[in-house]
């Protein structure tokens, strides 16, 4: 029989079904990736429960082993925004538009988690979106698609939870 990795296996089922690829980062991308969500999530000032417990789920639905994402929780205080944006140019240099978009799709995911998308963490978002070099046109696509994924979600609790 077949062994898997879990967390390649569970890693590769997410990207998919989010973003509809199948989609392979190496561990230092991935922890970059993850910082530069904790980035915007600070930016209101504080990391909420309700964005931390999104955080540590898109973690290990990323691939993270429970080490890495104490780690990453552990230096949350030292993460700033613009030094997080710049590292992840040097591990991405030819990111494709795609792969921007959708940190910016998850940024908005975890900014939100907590039921408030505050304008800080909106403008985080924001200059994350104009450093990576990604037009207004195209981040309020980004912007639209979660206002109705946002609207979906809501529409299934009504649904299956009542």
């Amino acid at each position: 029989m077949k062994k898997f990795d879990r967390d390649a296996t569970l890693a590769s089922w997410f990207f998919y079904q989010t973003y509809g690829v199948d989609k392979k980062i190496n561990t230092q991308q991935k922890l970059h990736y993850l910082r530069l969500l904790l980035a915007c999530a600070k930016a209101d000032g504080e990391i909420s429960p309700g964005e931390m417990d999104y955080f540590i789920g898109a973690a290990f639905a990323r691939g993270c082993t429970e080490e890495m994402v104490m780690t990453l929780i552990e230096n949350e205080a030292t993460i700033d925004l613009s030094t997080e944006v710049v590292d992840f140019i040097k591990l991405n240099p030819n990111a494709k538009k795609s792969d921007v978009l959708a940190l910016l799709y998850s940024a908005m995911q975890v900014c939100a988690a907590d039921g408030t998308y505050s304008t800080e963490e909106v403008n985080a978002v924001r200059k994350v979106s104009s450093l990576l070099g990604i037009s207004k046109e195209e981040l309020q696509k980004v912007e639209d698609f979660f206002a109705k994924d946002l609207s979906l979600k809501q529409e299934a609790r009504t649904l299956f939870v009542g």
